[in-house]
């Protein structure tokens, strides 16, 4: 199969502007603007050639310019029926955005009519329509051209939004008109949709023109072969490169390049020229990614069960009556085709997780701490906390073309990117700009996300690239609504909403269903891994703000905590990762095994997918957080990635101000504003605690009883392992702390304050806690409470800090740095001319020490005698010396230091 391919320019480089006269619509003369402010277009460069502006539904005797600037004796007028801006923000990106933005729309005797010509266009001209109807969907667009001698027609079969490739479902090239003037109307009924117009080209047919350019297929593996084919108009001479190669009088070309290839096609005549470029993707045979992202969709809002008795191969699964009451057999049928991961992390709110799933990157780094606000504000619009606000470096706006992001890397590697569904990563650019190449992003129901992406995989197919489908629902997030196309029987629901959210979770299955098929129908399901979690914990109305299940009927459901909170279930989601239809005869499934039901019970976390995802094509990020989990897939035995989860909410929500860090089975939480909330009686589900929360998930996984105070040791551990991983995982925004905000002012001036992570040794019986058990206790060794090992510190987790063999207690009590390895305890010795021998340790005064001695080596140091009992050190020197005779042929000497 065949597609027009123009990433690099469908009309260029002419040498006789003159001949060509070129229209952009708007619906606004602010968009327009866009046309002139962003010269970075491969199609529209107004930067170099004039394109123009009409403005509004309808226009008269709009007199029009070359794309030289002069003007010309032709004039447009038209009256559409209809004019729309697609309000995804394309006016902010390249000239071609601009230009697909806005449409107007005919049928019947709704018309546009160019009028007198110049005279250099009576021997012949060709128009290119470029039309979108910006609805996402598919529509078959008519267009009549009647220039006074002739009728000509052409078709564009619209599907899906433009996606920054001008194809054959948003353009079309009319030849053969002579008149001096033309009418163009749309769709002949009364009961057709609009034929759409964003843009339109009049090209005269003296200049050599190239209508299309395209490589079937587009994407080979190493010695394959593909061809080149095209059509064009009035040239002499046809140049292709690289190689110069003189394709004159051919339609075609076959080439075999060994790696990735940018091929230009020139047409020419004596005094003019046009070219087209396409790249040809090398590589070797590479699967397709498809990752299903649900919202608000938590690990109990399925009839999978992903909780278990325990997390281990011992353990079996915990059916409650969340996973009865669930309809999802499909998602189910994902589990039983491939891995489900029992404990995986994602952020407590939905653009947090977005971003990390594009970067690889935990949000400390990225620095997309909570969900971008409608406001595109640093601050929400109300908060019910008024001493914090957000960090000041927080990246309020979301990603702005700083990242290296998955999309990118694999789009490099020759992928057919796109998104389908919710982007919520940026308030500044396009997903296109993060190396998506559609983006047909909105909030839409379920049902729409399976047509919409079902019209994106047919196309990704046709291309023959391997494809990257990232298909991002909007549901199940509020508000709440009851899917038509469900059947479910939710009488059993908590309350109204609950049965709504429950048809929302059917309706997401069925769509999951209808995609999977989808690959089956197209023949791509053995080549196409599948990745299904959810964004954050469950947002479901059968759980309490608190995270407790409401009612009886739910409360067997062992994890506490809902979307936005520091508790499991705020923060573990659903992840099964599968081949679309297991194959063991399939050759990529034989490098990538991955057994059928198999259950992973290791934690692993949505940064981990990016290099998952690099893994396959052989490519990997140093800026990169995430760990490569196909090991897992494979089965090998061992843990692949390091046991500890980190996350960091320095904002409000459900948990305020909040840090939480999982190692092995502990895990503990840190609130920065708690003072507030306790004095305040306020209802949050933090509202009843200390600063500090520490759990046991092994014993006691719905985190109800806090160790805190009764486990001050491990408390302290705890805390100190959250800080530095914390402190390791700042990026290039800096460390993004809470701030005070001492006016309580709804959005304050910044910046503001830092309110950093404080270990306050005062509460409890923390300030007696010797972690390392070297003598001095964990509030002397980390002085400025901040968890972390300061340059004057000694370390709270290691006895000896500077490894010199003496413990830091020891070393303080004698006067010795115990930062400096050069500084130790140790003996030095002197043989007397009369046969004694003078032994010299450093001490302080007020100290003692016991001297004991040994005839050889071979008893250990605690059973040789004491040789002097109770040595005071010397009171005016940082040294004890004693001068010992000696009687024997040799003799050993070791100085104990006492308590």
């Amino acid at each position: 199969m065949k597609t027009y391919l123009i990433p690099l320019g469908l009309i260029a480089s002419f040498a006789s502007l003159s001949a060509q006269i070129k229209v952009a619509i708007h619906e606004t003369n602010a968009i327009a603007a866009g046309m002139s402010s962003r010269p970075d277009g491969t199609v529209v460069t107004s930067s170099t050639e004039t394109w123009n502006n009409a403005i509004g539904q309808t226009g008269s005797s709009i007199i029009l310019s070359d794309t030289s600037g002069s003007a010309t004796t032709a004039s447009l007028s038209y009256n559409a029926g209809f004019i729309k801006s697609n309000t995804l923000g394309w006016e902010s990106q390249s000239q071609d955005w601009v230009m697909m933005g806005t449409w107007i729309g005919f049928k019947q005797n709704e018309s546009l009519t160019i009028s007198n010509l110049p005279a250099s266009y009576a021997s012949g001209y060709s128009i290119v329509i470029y039309g979108d109807s910006n609805d996402g969907g598919t529509r078959t667009m008519d267009y009549f051209i009647d220039d006074g001698t002739n009728t000509k027609t052409a078709t564009i079969l619209d599907s899906a939004y433009f996606n920054g490739t001008f194809s054959n479902d948003k353009t079309v090239v009319i030849t053969g008109l002579t008149g001096n003037s033309f009418t163009l109307t749309g769709n002949p009924n009364s009961s057709d949709s609009r034929s759409a117009i964003c843009g339109l080209e009049i090209i005269s047919l003296t200049t050599p023109f190239i209508s299309s350019f395209e490589a079937d297929p587009n994407y080979i593996q190493p010695g394959s072969s593909t061809t080149l084919s095209w059509s064009t108009f009035n040239s002499t001479h046809l140049t292709l490169n690289p190689g110069n190669i003189n394709v004159t009088g051919s339609s075609s070309y076959s080439v075999s390049p060994n790696s990735s290839t940018t091929y230009s096609l020139t047409a020419s005549d004596s005094t003019d020229n046009s070219s087209r470029q396409l790249t040809v993707h090398v590589g070797p045979e590479r699967p397709n990614v498809l990752i299903f992202l649900i919202d608000d969709y938590g690990s109990m809002d399925t009839s999978v069960p992903f909780a278990y008795d325990q997390y281990n191969y011992s353990g079996t699964p915990l059916i409650t009556a969340f996973n009865h009451f669930y309809k999802t057999p499909h998602i189910a049928s994902l589990a039983a085709n491939g891995m489900k991961f029992t404990q995986a992390y994602a952020m407590p709110m939905c653009s947090p997780t977005r971003v990390s799933l594009m970067t690889g990157q935990n949000s400390p780094r990225h620095g997309v701490t909570v969900h971008l606000n409608a406001y595109q504000t640093v601050d929400n619009k109300s908060f019910s906390i008024k001493t914090h606000r957000g960090p000041n470096n927080w990246r309020y706006l979301g990603m702005d073309g700083t990242d290296v992001t998955l999309p990118q890397l694999l789009k490099d590697t020759g992928y057919h990117t796109f998104l389908i569904g919710k982007d919520h990563m940026s308030h500044q650019q396009n997903p296109t700009a993060i190396g998506f190449d559609v983006s047909d992003d909105g909030l839409v129901k379920a049902p729409v996300m399976t047509s919409k992406t079902n019209a994106a995989l047919e196309n990704a197919v046709t291309l023959g690239n391997p494809f990257f489908a990232y298909v991002s629902y909007r549901d199940v997030h509020t508000a709440f609504y009851n899917a038509t196309d469900a059947i479910g029987d939710y009488s059993d629901a908590y309350n109204t909403n609950h049965a709504k959210f429950a048809t929302m979770v059917e309706s997401v299955d069925n769509s999951v269903g209808a995609i999977m098929a989808k690959l089956t129908e197209l023949g791509v399901a053995e080549n196409t891994l599948v990745f299904f979690l959810g964004d954050n914990g469950s947002d479901s109305p059968a759980l309490s703000d608190e995270g407790w299940p409401r009612g009886i009927f739910f409360d067997d459901f062992p994890m506490r905590g809902k979307k936005g909170s520091a508790y499991e279930g705020g923060i573990r989601v659903p992840l099964i990762i599968t081949w679309a239809t297991p194959d063991s005869n399939n050759s990529l499934q034989q490098t990538l095994p991955i057994p059928a039901a198999s259950v992973e019970h290791d934690m692993v976390t949505v940064e981990d997918l990016a290099p998952t995802i690099l893994s396959l094509v052989e490519q990997s990020s140093p800026t990169m957080d995430g760990y490569d989990l196909t090991p897992y897939l494979r089965t090998e035995a061992g843990t692949h990635r390091p046991q500890k989860i980190l996350r960091h909410m320095p904002h409000e929500h459900r948990s305020n101000y909040f840090t939480c860090y999982r190692e092995s089975d502990w895990k503990i939480i840190y609130r920065y504003h708690i003072e507030e909330s306790i004095a305040n009686s306020e209802t949050h589900e933090d509202s009843a605690y200390e600063s500090f929360e520490l759990y046991n998930l092994a014993s006691d996984p719905n985190e109800s009883e806090n160790l805190a105070s009764s486990n001050p040791e491990q408390l302290l551990k705890m805390a100190r392992a959250m800080a530095q991983e914390l402190n390791n995982s700042w990026g290039s925004h800096g460390e993004l702390w809470p701030a005070h905000n001492p006016t309580l002012a709804e959005k304050p001036t910044r910046n503001l304050i830092d309110d950093p992570f404080f270990i306050d040794f005062n509460i409890g019986s923390r300030s007696l806690v010797d972690s390392d058990l070297d003598g001095l206790t964990d509030q002397q060794e980390d002085l400025d409470a901040n968890g972390l090992l300061g340059l004057t510190e000694t370390s709270a987790d290691n006895p000896d800090t500077d490894t010199d063999n003496t413990d830091d207690y020891a070393e303080t009590r004698l006067g010795l740095d115990p930062l400096d390895p050069n500084e130790r305890f140790r003996v030095s010795s002197i043989v007397q001319s009369n046969g004694s021998i003078t032994l010299t340790w450093p001490s302080s005064p007020g100290l003692s020490f016991d001297l004991h001695s040994s005839l050889d080596l071979s008893s250990p140091t605690s059973s040789w005698n004491i040789h002097t009992p109770n040595l005071p050190a010397d009171l005016s020197e940082s040294e004890t010396t004693i001068n010992i005779p000696i009687t024997a042929d040799r003799k050993f000497f070791s100085v104990e230091l006492k308590p």
